[in-house]
């Protein structure tokens, strides 16, 4: 017989399959998807199937997480007699809540490696792995990248040193500076001086700001791009814009 597994101990879900009626979309679920991003993801699921379980609480009832693609496997199954399998967690009311938010949060997901990006972009399709066009600007590859001369990779890549280098400028004043004490205009001067010291270019960017959350991603939604996005190629930008403008 094969030797037994000892089980981590932090694991603490169960494979179970149970029928879909069991299944209840948590009603306070903040998350929503774009028509767009929504399409992408049907297509995804469509053409290779799901390929990881949703996770669904057995103290509530509620899904906890896999909302957007349950809802498409309804309607790719064309209703909602079916079974299937999923990890099943017993977490309270609010343990439930925070791990709904926790999952979604782009924060706790990490950010691409954009070096790495830069080699595998050339052997996948871009889009099947559900990348846009504004996805593949924000870590400074075009979606033509792979038709490239070395040369223009290399432009590529220069363009976005000026954003990472702010950015890791940016960290080293924050980790050194008072957020109550510092004064703020002297503080975004100093992380202007410092890049510019640093960085003997030409900036081809600039910083659209907002009054509030809201109005951010009101904006962002209207021109079709997820609300976590934090860098946008002001070309893609100009285009949509022209397009809602009609010219």
């Amino acid at each position: 017989m094969p030797k037994q597994q000892n089980l981590s101990k932090y694991q603490k879900f169960e494979a179970v399959t149970i029928h879909r009626g069991q299944i209840t979309g948590a009603p306070y679920n903040p998350r929503t998807i774009s028509a767009e991003n929504k399409n992408l993801l049907k297509k995804n699921l469509k053409k290779r199937g799901l390929l990881e379980t949703l996770i669904w609480n057995k103290t509530t009832g509620n899904l906890v997480g896999g909302h957007q693609r349950l809802k498409i496997m309804d309607e790719l199954e064309g209703s909602d007699d079916y079974s299937l399998t999923v990890s099943m967690v017993e977490l309270s009311d609010q343990e439930e809540k925070e791990q709904n938010i926790f999952l979604n949060n782009p924060n706790s997901q990490g950010e691409w490696d954009r070096d790495l990006m830069l080699e595998i972009i050339p052997d996948i399709d871009a889009k099947a792995a559900g990348l846009t066009d504004a996805d593949l600007s924000a870590i400074g590859i075009e979606m033509d990248l792979e038709k490239y001369e070395d040369k223009d990779v290399e432009d590529v890549i220069a363009k976005f040193e000026t954003v990472k280098g702010e950015q890791k400028e940016q960290k080293r004043i924050e980790r050194e500076a008072n957020p109550n004490q510092k004064d703020w205009k002297q503080y975004k001067k100093e992380i202007k001086e410092n890049i510019e010291k640093n960085n003997d270019v030409r900036e081809d960017y600039f910083v659209v700001s907002f009054d509030n959350v809201e109005h951010k991603e009101a904006f962002l939604k209207r021109f079709g791009f997820d609300v976590d996005e934090r860098y946008i190629k002001g070309e893609v930008l100009t285009n949509i814009i022209n397009d809602h403008l009609g010219e």
